[in-house]
């Protein structure tokens, strides 16, 4: 069975003020994973066990209708 994401998004005004953006703001950013990329021949949870997971701020904003911006922390030493 195939569930479509989009069936599930409220399109309205935020119903909670903490996940309202601020006045005047198009988009919230934030970076992707909590460190810089790693390299690509090395498995992620090898390189970075301490950091089990990305952002969590994708959900807040699908849940509240703004436009999430995920982007790259930068590379490493070694890039």
């Amino acid at each position: 069975m195939i569930y479509r994401f989009s069936q599930y998004r409220s399109w309205g005004p935020c119903s909670a003020p903490a996940a309202c953006p601020p006045a005047g703001v198009d988009a919230i950013a934030a970076p992707t994973l909590p460190t810089v990329a790693w390299p690509l021949d090395t498995a992620f949870d090898k390189v970075y066990p301490d950091f089990p997971g990305g952002s969590s701020v994708g959900g807040a904003a699908n849940l509240s209708g703004v436009p999430g911006l995920f982007l790259m922390n930068g590379v490493g030493e070694s890039a």
